[in-house]
């Protein structure tokens, strides 16, 4: 990701009410051309992916409304602060994105230096293949086969196991233990089957009684408040357990930070006060990457 100790940056209040023209009219430009690549950028992914479908939009629209705003610039070293403090933290994923698993990384690395037990659990590998999983960081399969027979389905271009092998080789490292929290579930009910199939591994995990860190790396959409933690939090029941959700690169943070001309210098915000987002990337970046 970034270099930790030389992107600390000091944050302060900023509410969201700030006045859009207040950018030099060269930077305003810059940011409108900006925005008009992100819409026609946009365009161009919607016509290749599935995501028209009205459960789809729901998960998006929960999604944007919150992120529109945020309460104030952080420092990473505050992130990493909340990280260990919390039980449960979910982090969102752009998948394609690089910096965002080397982002969730360096939580990773900073939260076992709590002492704390730490779980890591991966959107990378579905449920049904822990056993291979196990097997893997245990040094018994190697990379190749340990890739077949998870049936890793991303080749070419759209391989995105580069992004992933640094955590798996980070939790072999350090003996770590990882779970496989994704399930394969086409049809229209997709986005809610693969939640259910995420929370239950996810809250046995939690359920722990010498209650350890369980960092989760998942599609952003499912990190949103009421998706996934909402269902960890009710398989959990009286077993309480503290979360926190870090997204990264949201949109409408982003686009509030760069009309302040924050966003250069900006590397984290809270967005509330169990929400968190970091900043490592454009959003037509993160386009460009997919």
């Amino acid at each position: 990701m970034l270099n930790r100790a030389s992107h600390q940056r000091k944050g302060g209040n900023l509410p969201d009410r700030h006045p859009r023209g207040t950018l030099p009219l060269p930077m305003r430009s810059s940011l409108t051309l900006q925005r008009s690549l992100y819409e026609h950028q946009a365009r161009q992914i919607a016509q290749q992916v599935q995501t028209a479908s009205p459960r789809f939009r729901a998960y998006q629209r929960r999604y944007e409304a919150a992120t529109a705003r945020y309460r104030k610039v952080l420092e990473l070293a505050d992130v990493d602060a909340r990280v260990a403090a919390a039980d449960l933290v979910y982090v969102g994923d752009y998948h394609t994105l690089r910096v965002a698993q080397q982002a969730y990384l360096a939580l990773a690395r900073n939260a076992l230096s709590t002492r704390r037990r730490l779980v890591l659990a991966l959107e990378f590998v579905e449920s049904r293949h822990q056993p291979t999983l196990d097997a893997f960081l245990a040094g018994r399969l190697s990379e190749r086969t340990f890739l077949n027979r998870i049936g890793h389905p991303y080749r070419g271009p759209f391989d995105i196991w580069p992004g992933f092998a640094p955590i798996l080789e980070f939790a072999k490292k350090n003996r770590v233990e990882v779970i496989a929290i994704d399930r394969r579930a086409p049809g229209p009910r997709s986005l809610e089957l693969r939640d259910e199939g995420a929370a239950r591994p996810i809250a046995r995990a939690a359920r722990a009684s010498d209650r350890p860190l369980v960092l989760v790396l998942m599609g952003q959409y499912h990190v949103a408040p009421s998706p996934l933690p909402k269902q960890v939090d009710a398989l959990l029941g009286d077993v309480k357990r503290s979360s926190l959700v870090v997204y990264q690169n949201a949109e409408g943070v982003y686009w509030s930070l760069a009309r302040r001309g924050l966003v250069e210098k900006t590397r984290a915000v809270e967005v509330s006060a169990h929400e968190l987002n970091l900043v490592n990337a454009s959003p037509v970046v993160c386009q460009r990457s997919f």
